[in-house]
């Protein structure tokens, strides 16, 4: 909202291919924490005296423009069509957005679109089919439902809850975790990709789990030390800030 330092509310041009002169929606992807963490933090800054009204009107304003370049932008329909983590970071990204300029019609569009995308996603053996062709497999199968549970955080508001959605083969995100859950501990090998599974990744999503469904379903996986070495998993570094937020979800 300082004209000298501001952002224009877009992302056309938040990742390029260099030789390519065609925009493509990948920006879309890293620009998701503006929806998932920067609303946030403005939430905090309002209880502070230092925000006043005019702050606030310039804000909204860039905030509703942002969400209309999301809906209406080539680059945001070509990463709403996107079948994978993309098309799902997305429509986590446009619900957080909306929800915070209180646009409850575009929050269930997006719970709707996420409908037909696990649909499309996870197959009748609980796999997430289009992240099992990626080398790192293990890691986008979480990534992906990462981006789902942080929808359903907002849809749930609706009362709408992705986690209790049924696709057309009986399948929920509850199947797709609980097929990831076999290989979290380390113990057995990751059947996709060549790449050993980083198990450290995996207890953010079993603690949102817990808690959209309202019960204490992975409270054993979850005294599990995600830094330890296991015989198929990879080792991880310690990692601060997954650590403040998986603390944040679960104290």
């Amino acid at each position: 909202i300082n004209e000298s330092t501001s952002m224009n509310p877009n992302l056309k041009y938040a990742q390029m291919i260099p030789g390519k002169k065609r925009k493509n929606s990948f920006g879309l992807l890293d620009g998701r924490g503006i929806g998932i963490y920067v609303l946030d933090a403005v939430k905090i800054l309002k209880t502070s005296k230092f925000w006043n009204s005019d702050k606030e009107s310039k804000f909204n304003l860039w905030v509703n423009s942002y969400l209309e370049w999301l809906v209406t932008s080539l680059q945001g329909n070509q990463a709403a069509e996107k079948l994978n983590n993309h098309g799902a970071w997305y429509l986590a990204h446009v619900a957080s957005v909306a929800w915070y300029v209180n646009d409850t019609d575009t929050i269930k569009q997006m719970y709707r679109y996420a409908t037909f995308l696990l649909d499309e996603q996870i197959s009748k053996k609980s796999i997430l089919t289009h992240e099992i062709k990626r080398s790192d497999s293990f890691y986008y199968s979480i990534f992906n439902l990462e981006a789902l549970s942080r929808l359903s955080m907002v849809t749930e508001k609706l009362n709408l809850n992705l986690w209790k959605y049924k696709n057309s083969k009986g399948k929920k995100m509850l199947d797709a975790l609980n097929y990831i859950k076999k290989y979290s501990k380390g113990d057995v090998k990751w059947p996709h990709s060549s790449k050993p599974s980083n198990i450290s990744l995996a207890p953010k999503l079993f603690i949102q789990a817990n808690r959209a469904l309202n019960k204490k379903i992975y409270t054993d996986i979850l005294k599990i030390d995600p830094y330890q070495k296991t015989k198929y998993g990879k080792q991880s570094k310690y990692d601060l800030w997954q650590e403040l937020e998986r603390h944040i979800l679960n104290p």
